[in-house]
Formats: structure tokens, C-alpha cells, sequence
């Protein structure tokens, strides 16, 4: 029966094309191969053009607003996009959307504006419906969490997606799943349609198994060939007959053991066992010792019953030969990973969420899964019988063991038996017994059971109340496996002391857990012939001692587990032969010391856990001889005073927990070169740790301890730093790692008085807003191998003085969170006094490192012909005196990254300046105003048409501006709205090199303050001060602190004071010097009040000191004493025309 015949019935339905797949009742494990059969029943039938997923657990919004229907909207359009591989490159509008979209979201850290991104949905709805104009599509909602009627009614009204109604043949269809049978309830149609296990129980088999013409089905071929890779990387060749064996084989098995859920995360020891529950570890050794992998089980099919058989020959040559366990290991995982890829197995936590709609793994509220279901006849359902010999035995009572006879499989892990059978092999007997959880089941009964099964290769007696062992335990020669965990009414392994042990006949035993049993002494002949036992679990938590031979014929073992035996006191000598030992666990043991020797031949020991043992004083010597160890784990071991050293070749992962004791790390962590993850927490004694220059750490975990400095400076791997619970820590040094976010517990670290974060070219972000407080000394440095030491040699403050924020970046997206409420909160709490911010990019700065910066402009220099000009000091920024440093200083240089972000540290900014900028016109495009600015610097800004927006603009304290290299630069101010301030605490103005300038001050603006004057090479200036529209309110004591003024290469300017200005003398009483050179158009100097104390010395070239006399009358010259300048002053007495005009 193919697909599209099992499905026959719904393709008849004309009315709706919405199809359901509800997880619910038995078939709630079956949920995403229902989904998949039908799926492609639908393809069959259809053949649809597109096909698109949506998935709903990413429509909910990280914030949990589940209500949010235009955020569900949102993603379900990314969803669609992407199914059409919409968002790339190519698409480059959506691309540069999506990319300023998920910027915003990034740096905001999730916060953000419910309407973001609007333009791009729009533009994607657009394309979506190009797309699906006219073509049949199959709209797949998966795993629906709630109910989402109106959603998607509003979608289909908006016509971006296909409406699910059969108007004609090319209609298209949604089929939404859900594992909720409320949700499904809540958002189902009148006319939807339902699909639940009934219709799948054949296509199944044809999906995941085989087709009835014997071809391999969709998941099978999938498998086979994952399969056919692992064995020909083990260097072994079998048929697909025999892969597809191994593959039904594994499943069945599994599901005989454990249903459909397997557990990934181990329980902690302290809690409540799950008692029908096998983790993936244990089910792979059942796996192995039921001889899975090793036996030529094939999977056959009856074409007449559409029956499945698996079947098991005696043809050697097709046998799988691995004997090594680890190659073993390696093929059942693979398996594992292969059936929960592919639906048929699901993975469950010991502890699932309450609000989880999934039924928890350990309730035994459902006899069988989904699966299961499948695969046995029951008539009163009219049930097909799929396998042949699966079932599943429904009495409780079991003095009758006949139905028993001959099953090679049999579990009773829940209320109910189920049994497997294999053909071929007429001898062949039972193999499995598992007995898991069955406390009712009698000591006897289990006794006649093991009797009549003397072939058993796993016996599970796990969480049974069984007081003694089975004495027919001795017949079973080929026993692999034996479980009695967690029996918790055994006492004893022998029936008396005088008695062996069943235990020791079994020769072939490879797995023995006895993993909370409550024994009070191990046989001394345990380890009788155990050469192939590989795991051993002694965590029994009443033991006293071990025998001293205990381990002496166990050569073969490669996990010894030893958890909570409180009253273990020590090791025997015999743990010395474990040299093929892979994994050592001993946990919450009394033991003081270990044997000397424990390590001396353990060549192949890689994971090492000693947890939780509080009398541990040192480890042994000969840990260091265990070159292979790969994980060490010293969790709890409180008296444990100083390792001395760990074996540093292949270590990989260390975990220091609880250890009161230490006072050190051991050196040898340092020159552990693949060392990768360290942890260490709740050392109380610990107070330094400094790890420089580690070439592969790539994780560093610290909580709970005294620390009070931390060095990681150089770890160049190190990406993920997490601190804790850090109280006294007080330094912290990353510097030059590659961590890509801010280590989450800084920002409750209230004793830290100073980071390091230089060289840290990864960090893109940080959590201003979650900062309570800023470091006193704080460096953080985007560039990689520039240190901010290097780039700030003109900075305010002295970055190496140790006080102060330094932070140099290459975008200033850093500053997102750092808003003026943030900056305001900070300055409150005694953060941010003092700051040098360099906002820059890297190059940049590589190209500053590699060659001395240059006082003047190329073209500068060619017009300074005058001897008697130092250039170089006039031009260079000089930092203001040392008894008045700029404490808050911000620089902006060569950045192509939008600034607003730095809108908020503005708002506490004293010092500004802006160098190598391309896409400034104006301060303002900061988006940020200037309460505390005092001084300005703009430099080389090409696009720079003005400085300030508006005189409310600027600071009212602002004391000195400099300008410079600005070609496009016309006014100092775009618009002109007010003047009442003016720039009443301004001491110093210095422009040069502004080609377009013609004009600087309007005459209604107020500088009572202004001291110094310096203008320089600007062609085109005609004036200082201007004419405007209004009349000014006040002339005369506009310059009345006016020190000195300086003009060099100014061709065009015929005055200082526009014509008509001054109506009345100037008063400007404090004006001592008038330096000009170049200024060939100036005629006039303005009339001065008097009487004043001294001349106005001018000094200029002689034939322009003729022209301004001669313009002048005797009253206006009698304020200034024209002094000529020295003979070398000048190299000649005009200035070229040809560069004038140029």
C-alpha cells in the first residue's frame, strides 16, 4: 500500500485543504512520523511546487509575549523567506534590512521596538507573493505550542499566503501539527481535516521500512547509508539486507526497554531514581551485549501478508567482526543519533518543565508508545499485523509460563510484558529478560523464570525486591549484562559466607551495576575469570571495604564507578592492573589517600572524577604518569591542600570545585597546551589566579571564591568567561583574549577597581545599562594588537597614570546601552569622573603607529614661506596645562559607522574632537546636545559644512574651538535663532585651512570671553565679523578680554569688522598684538576706545602696513604701534597669485 492509498480517504475531501496531525492518546510519540507520512502522501497526490516550514516555537518572542500577533507575523514571514531563500546577498535590499534589523537587535541586547523591521515584512511579503502566485504549495506548521486561529486567518486575509480552500485543483494545502489535543481543539475549523495513527499504521512501515516490491523506504535509505559510511570507517563491508537489520534490531530493542524517550541528561545521585527509564549510555551497553552488532540479523518481507520478518542466519561470513568496544561504541551512536533524527525515537530530560505539553518519561501512564502500537496485532482494533512475532502479553499473573516459552525478547519495564521473536534459528532461546521496576513479581517467579532461560545474554533485575541472587544465576553461562540497581533489599551477594557468589561462574559477564544496592561486603571471588567484564559500577552506599584482589583478573575494564559509598575508607592495591581503565568515578567516599602506584600503568585513563570526597588529603605522584588523561574533575575533595602538578599532554578539560584547602593553581595548568575548558569554583583559600599567554583555553568558569585578582591577559582561544558570586575580586585582566561578549558577572562585582579588556577585538557589545558602578581604572580596546597606550599619545589624560577610563573602539554600536539615564545613574554613583574615549578604526591607527603625524596639509606647507612662523607648534594640537586637564574627553577619528550611539556619553563630555571624519556635516549629526563642552577640535572632515547647528547647540562653557581642514566648511553655525548667551565663556578660536569659509561671527553674537584669535589659510574669507539681519545688542563690549589675534594667508579679507557694525569705537582694553601675513586685501582696522594703557602692536609686511595707514585716519592709527618685521621674516613680499587663484 503505497502512501497516497493509505491516505485516499482525505484526498477525497473537497471542502478544506487544512490537515491536522494531533500527538495525543497513544500515538503522542508518533507525532513527527505522522507528520512526515502525510507529508508525503501529500506530495504524492499533488506534486506541490513549494513546500514551506514554519516553525512555532519561533514565533514566540524572546520576551514570552505569546499575544504579540504582529511579532508571531514577523517570523513567520523569515520563516517563509527562508524557504524561499529570499534573505541573501543577491536579494540586496532585503539584505540590508535584515542586517540593520538584527544589528539593532544585538546591540539593544533583544530590546527593541515592536514596529522594527516593517519595511523589510512588507518587502518580503511582496516577494512571497510573486512567488506563490498561481502555484499549488504545501504550508507545514509544525509542533504548534498555541492556539494560532486568528493568526493565521489574518495572514490568509492579508493574500500573502495561499488561502486553504479547494476553489480548483491547484489549491494549495496547510498541514499543522501539534502535540496538544486543547490547541488543536481551540483552532480547528468545522471543515479541517484529521490525521492520527490509523491512517499510518502500513505507510509507516513503507516510510521508515521497506516498499511491498522489497525497495528500501525514505528513512531506511537515509539510515542504510549513514550506516554503510560508519562501517566503512571501521573498515568493514555487510549487505543492506543486514544494515536494515541492524537498524530494526536497535529500535525494537529500544523500544522493548524504554518506549520512545530516551534519557540524555543523568539524574543527580541525590534525587529520586527513574526507575523505567534507560539513558542513552546504558541502552548502547544493552545494546552491545545483546550482540546487536555482531549478529546476522536481516530484515525480510512476506509480499503476500505484508509481514516483516527479522531474521537471524548462521552465515558467518556476513557478520559484522568488530570485537574492539570502542569501534563498537562508535556504530551505536551512530545508530542512536540516526533514529532520533528521524522522529522514531524522541529525546526526553529526567526532569521536564511542568508546563511542558509532553508527557514526563517516567510516567507509566501509557502502557506502550505510539510506536509500539504499530507493531503487534490487536484484533479488536483491527489492528494489521506489521512484525511478525511482536507482542504484548496483558496478564498480571504470571504462574503460567507457557505464553513465555521461546520469546527471545521479553520485557516487563511496564504494566505490561512485551516480547520480540526472531526466526531462523530453531535452538535459539531467550536472550533479554528484563525485569525493571516489577516490585510485585515474587522471588520465586523470577527464579522460575531465569531457570527456564539458560541462554540469557542481559538480565535486568533493576528496582526489583529480590532479597538474595537467583541460585540458577550460576547456569547461565552466557550472560553479558546484569543489572541489580537500586535493589534495595539485597544485602548480600553470597548466600552465606561460607558460600561463592553466583556471580563469580559467570565468565562472560562484560557489564555488572550494582549501583545503590545496599551491601555490607564484596565477595573476595568476584573477580573470578572477569577478563571481559569492560563496566563495573560498586556504588553501593553501605560498603565498608573492597577485597585487596578484587580487580586483579579484571584487565579488561574500562569504567570502575564507585559513587556515594560513604563509608569507603580506602582503595585496594589491585586498582594497579587496570592499565586498560578509560574512565575512573569515585565519589562521596571517606578514602584518605590513594595507592601510590593507582596510576603508574593506567596508560589509557582520559576522565578522572574524584567528587565529593572530604577526607582527600593529595593526589598520588603517579597521576602525572597517566599521559592520556583528558578530563579531570576535583569537585568537593575539602582537604585536599595543593596539587602539585596534573599530566599536561592531552588534557582537556579540568573542574576545581570545593576545594576549601587549595591555595594555589598547580603550575602545570599553564603548560597544559590543549587545556581548553577550566572551571573552578567555591575555593575558599584561592585569592590569585593568573593565567598569561595559554594557547588553546577557550572556556574559564570562576565562582564563589575569595578571588581578589585574575589574570587571563593573552589567552588568544579564550572566548567564553563566566564569573560568579565574586565579591572580593578587585583586578581583572582579559586582555588580548577572544572573548565576543561581556563576561555576565561583572557587572555585580562591586569591589572591581580595575579591568583590562585591551586588544579585545572580538567584544562588540557591553551591558552599560546592567552596570551598577564603573571600575576606576577600566582600558577596554577593540584593535587586536594596537594597545590604547599606543594610539593616545595626544591624549587629556595619561593613560598610564592608572586612573580614569580609557576605551578605544572601532564602532561605537559598544555605546548602544550607554544612554544619558545610564551616563546620569553612573556620574551619580561616583563612575565616569574622568574618561578618554577613542572612537577609530583599526587601520587607521596601524597607519598613525607606522609613520609620525604631519603638523600641516600637504598643501599647507606650500604656502608658508614666512621664516618667522613655527608652523609645526601653531598647527599640532597642543593638550591644555597640566593644572587643567580636560577629565572627559571624547575623540572621533576615520570612522565609517553611524555615531548616534554616542548621544549619551556626550551628555558628560568636556573635551570633543573629531578627526578624519566622511560623513559629518555637522556636530549635530551626533544626535546628542553639549551641557559640559568645554573644548572642540575638528579636523580633516570632508563633508563638514558647519560646526553647530544653532548657538543653543553649544555648550555654554565651551572654551576653545579649533578647526581645521575643512574643505567644505562655510559657517560656524547653520541657522542663527538666538544670541542672548552667545559664546560667553569662549578663550580661544583657532580655523585654518577652510577653503569655502567667508564669514565667522554674526555681529549680534556675544564673546566677552575671547582671548585669542588665530585664522589661517582660508582663501576665501572676507571678514570676521558680520552683518546680520537684526540689530546687535551690544558692540561695544563684545571683545573686552581680547588678547591677541593672528592672520596668515588670509588673501581676501578686507576687515575684521564687517562695514556698518561698529557704530561706535571698539572696546576691547585688554588687546595687546595683531600678527598678519598674507593678508593683501586688508585695509582697515577698527576704531578702538581710549584711552588705553598700551598700544595694539601690529606686526606685518611693510607694503601692507603702507595700504591699511593710508585707509586709516590719524585718530584710528593712535591705538597702534606698527612695528616692521625682521629681514628674515619673509622670502619675498607677495604671495604667488597662481596659488591664490588655484
Amino acid at each position: 500500500m503505497s502512501a497516497e492509498e493509505a491516505f485516499k480517504d482525505i484526498f477525497g475531501v473537497r471542502n478544506s485543504r487544512k490537515i491536522w496531525t494531533v500527538g495525543y492518546g497513544d500515538g503522542s510519540g508518533m507525532l513527527g512520523s505522522i507528520q512526515r507520512i502525510t507529508e508525503k502522501a501529500l506530495n504524492e497526490r499533488f506534486q506541490f511546487v513549494h513546500t514551506i516550514r514554519i516553525s512555532i516555537p519561533s514565533l514566540i518572542d524572546s520576551s514570552g509575549d505569546t499575544n504579540d500577533i504582529n511579532q508571531i507575523e514577523k517570523n513567520a514571514v523569515l520563516a517563509v523567506a527562508n524557504a524561499f531563500d529570499l534573505i541573501n546577498e543577491r536579494n540586496s535590499t532585503v539584505w540590508s534590512l535584515k542586517n540593520e534589523v538584527d544589528d539593532i537587535i544585538y546591540y539593544n541586547y533583544g530590546a527593541y521596538d515592536r514596529y522594527l523591521g516593517l519595511d523589510m515584512i512588507a518587502e518580503l511579503k511582496k516577494q512571497i507573493y510573486e512567488k506563490l502566485l498561481g502555484k499549488r504549495c504545501l504550508i507545514i506548521v509544525e509542533y504548534l505550542l498555541q492556539s494560532l486561529n486568528d493568526p493565521i486567518n489574518e495572514w490568509l486575509m492579508q493574500g500573502w499566503l495561499p488561502f486553504p480552500v479547494a476553489w480548483n485543483d491547484s489549491s494549495s494545502w496547510w498541514l499543522i501539527s501539534t502535540p496538544c489535543r486543547e490547541v488543536f481543539e481551540q483552532s480547528k475549523g468545522t471543515l479541517d481535516i484529521v490525521v492520527d495513527i490509523g491512517h499510518c499504521e502500513i505507510a509507516i512501515i513503507n516510510y521508515f521500512g521497506m516498499n511491498k516490491n522489497g525497495t528500501l523506504g525514505d528513512v531506511s535509505i537515509s539510515i542504510h547509508q549513514t550506516l554503510l559510511i560508519e562501517l566503512q570507517r571501521l573498515g568493514r563491508s555487510v549487505s543492506s539486507k543486514l544494515t536494515e537489520g541492524i537498524f530494526w534490531s536497535c529500535l525494537l530493542y529500544t523500544l522493548l526497554l524504554n518506549g520512545d524517550s530516551i534519557i540524555t541528561q543523568k539524574h543527580n545521585q541525590n534525587e529520586n531514581p527513574v526507575e523505567n527509564c534507560i539513558g542513552a549510555e546504558e541502552l548502547i551497553r544493552f545494546w552491545i551485549s545483546e550482540g546487536l552488532f555482531t549478529r546476522t540479523i536481516k530484515l525480510n518481507l512476506d509480499r503476500q501478508q505484508l509481514i516483516f520478518k527479522l531474521e537471524e542466519e548462521e552465515e558467518k561470513e556476513n557478520r559484522i567482526t568488530i570485537t574492539s568496544t570502542d569501534e563498537l561504541f562508535e556504530l551505536a551512536n551512530t545508530i542512536l543519533e540516526a533514529l532520533l533524527s528521524s522522529s522514531l525515537l524522541q529525546i526526553q530530560s529526567c526532569h521536564p518543565c511542568a508546563s511542558c505539553p509532553l508527557p514526563s518519561p517516567n510516567s507509566c501512564s501509557r502502557p506502550f508508545s505510539g510506536m509500539w502500537e504499530l507493531l503487534y496485532e490487536k484484533k479488536e482494533k483491527n489492528h494489521r499485523i506489521l512484525f511478525n512475532r511482536v507482542g504484548l502479553l496483558t496478564k498480571n499473573d504470571l504462574s503460567d509460563l507457557s505464553e513465555l516459552a521461546n520469546r527471545n525478547w521479553i520485557s516487563f519495564a511496564t504494566n505490561s510484558c512485551k516480547w520480540i521473536d526472531l526466526i531462523g534459528n530453531s535452538n535459539y532461546k531467550t536472550t533479554t529478560l528484563i525485569l525493571r521496576g516489577r516490585k510485585e513479581i515474587s522471588q520465586p517467579t523470577i527464579e522460575a523464570l531465569i531457570s527456564q532461560m539458560p541462554c540469557l545474554r542481559v538480565l535486568d533485575l533493576s528496582y526489583t525486591c529480590i532479597k538474595s541472587l537467583p541460585l540458577s544465576l550460576a547456569s547461565l553461562a552466557n550472560l553479558r549484562l546484569f543489572s541489580l540497581k537500586h535493589c534495595q533489599n539485597m544485602t548480600s551477594l553470597a548466600p552465606d559466607l561460607s558460600t561463592s557468589s553466583p556471580i563469580s561462574t559467570l565468565e562472560r559477564l562484560e557489564v555488572l551495576d550494582l549501583h545503590g544496592v545496599p551491601l555490607t561486603e564484596i565477595p573476595d571471588n568476584l573477580d573470578h575469570k572477569k577478563s571481559r567484564i569492560y563496566y563495573l559500577d560498586l556504588s553501593c552506599p553501605t560498603i565498608t571495604s573492597l577485597p585487596s584482589n578484587i580487580f586483579s583478573d579484571m584487565e579488561g575494564l574500562r569504567e570502575l564507578v564507585c559513587l556515594g559509598c560513604k563509608y569507603l575508607t580506602s582503595l585496594p592495591l589491585s586498582i594497579i592492573s587496570l592499565a586498560k581503565l578509560e574512565t575512573l568515578s569515585i565519589s562521596e567516599t571517606k578514602i584518605t589517600h590513594l595507592p601510590p602506584d593507582t596510576f603508574k600503568k593506567m596508560i589509557c585513563l582520559r576522565v578522572l572524577k574524584l567528587i565529593n570526597n572530604n577526607l582527600l588529603e593529595e593526589l598520588p605522584k603517579s597521576l602525572c604518569e597517566a599521559q592520556n588523561l583528558e578530563e579531570i574533575e576535583l569537585n568537593g575533595c575539602r582537604s585536599l591542600i595543593a596539587i602539585d602538578s596534573f599530566p599536561i599532554k592531552k588534557l582537556k578539560s579540568i573542574q576545581l570545585i570545593g576545594n576549601d584547602h587549595m591555595v594555589r593553581l598547580p603550575v602545570s595548568i599553564s603548560q597544559s597546551h590543549n587545556l581548553q575548558e577550566l572551571t573552578i569554583r567555591d575555593c575558599q583559600f584561592l585569592t590569585e589566579i593568573k593565567i598569561i599567554g595559554h594557547a588553546n583555553l577557550k572556556t574559564f568558569s570562576l565562582s564563589h571564591s575569595p578571588i581578589s585578582f585574575l589574570s587571563l591577559r593573552s589567552c588568544r582561544e579564550l572566548d567564553s568567561v563566566v564569573l560568579h558570586d565574586l565579591h572580593k575580586l578587585e583586578e581583572l585582566d582579559l586582555s588580548g583574549t577572544a572573548i565576543k561578549e561581556f563576561p555576565p558577572g561583572i557587572p555585580g562585582l562591586r569591589r572591581l577597581r580595575k579591568l583590562d579588556l585591551g586588544a579585545a577585538s572580538h567584544l562588540k557589545r557591553v551591558p552599560w545599562h546592567e552596570l551598577d558602578h564603573v571600575p576606576k581604572v577600566f582600558y577596554l580596546d577593540q584593535c587586536e594588537r594596537i594597545g590604547i597606550t599606543n594610539c593616545n599619545s595626544n591624549s587629556h589624560i595619561e593613560i598610564n597614570s592608572g586612573v580614569g577610563v580609557c576605551i578605544s573602539v572601532r564602532d561605537s554600536r559598544l555605546f548602544c546601552k550607554l544612554d544619558w539615564e545610564t551616563c546620569r545613574r553612573l556620574v551619580a554613583g561616583g563612575s565616569l569622573q574622568s574618561f578618554y574615549i577613542l572612537v577609530s578604526s583599526c587601520e587607521k591607527r596601524k597607519e598613525k603607529m607606522r609613520r609620525p603625524s604631519r603638523s600641516i596639509h600637504p598643501q599647507t606647507s606650500a604656502t608658508c614661506i614666512y621664516k618667522d612662523t613655527d608652523y609645526f607648534n601653531n598647527f599640532i594640537p597642543k593638550p591644555p596645562p597640566s593644572q587643567q586637564p580636560w577629565h572627559c574627553h571624547v575623540e572621533i577619528s576615520s570612522t565609517e559607522k553611524a555615531l548616534e550611539d554616542l548621544n549619551g556619553i556626550l551628555e558628560i563630555t568636556e573635551s570633543l574632537s573629531v578627526k578624519d571624519n566622511d560623513q559629518l556635516s555637522c556636530l549635530y549629526d551626533l544626535h546628542g546636545t553639549f551641557p559640559r563642552l568645554k573644548n572642540v577640535v575638528v579636523e580633516r572632515c570632508q563633508q563638514m559644512e558647519a560646526i553647530f547647528y544653532s548657538i543653543e547647540h553649544v555648550a555654554s562653557e565651551l572654551l576653545n574651538l579649533r578647526a581645521g581642514h575643512l574643505p567644505q566648511l562655510s559657517v560656524l553655525f547653520k541657522e542663527y535663532i538666538s544670541y542672548q548667551n552667545g559664546l560667553v565663556a569662549l578663550k580661544q578660536l583657532h580655523v585654518y585651512n577652510c577653503g569655502k569659509l567667508k564669514r565667522i561671527f554674526p555681529d549680534r553674537l556675544l564673546l566677552p570671553n575671547l582671548e585669542i584669535l588665530k585664522i589661517t589659510c582660508c582663501d576665501m574669507l572676507q571678514t570676521v565679523f558680520y552683518k546680520s539681519k537684526k540689530k546687535p545688542d551690544d558692540t561695544e563690549n563684545r571683545l573686552q578680554h581680547l588678547c591677541k589675534i593672528r592672520f596668515e594667508e588670509l588673501p581676501q579679507i578686507r576687515n575684521i569688522f564687517e562695514e556698518q557694525i561698529l557704530v561706535g569705537p571698539l572696546r576691547a582694553p585688554q588687546w595687546k598684538s595683531l600678527y598678519f601675513r598674507g593678508c593683501w586685501s586688508l585695509q582697515q582696522l577698527p576704531l578702538l576706545e581710549g584711552p588705553r594703557d598700551q598700544q595694539v602692536r601690529v606686526d606685518g609686511e611693510v607694503s601692507q602696513c603702507k595700504k591699511i595707514k593710508m585707509h586709516m585716519k590719524a585718530e584710528e592709527l593712535s591705538h597702534y604701534e606698527f612695528k616692521s618685521p625682521p629681514p628674515i621674516a619673509s622670502l619675498k613680499n607677495c604671495v604667488n597669485n597662481r596659488i591664490f587663484l588655484k
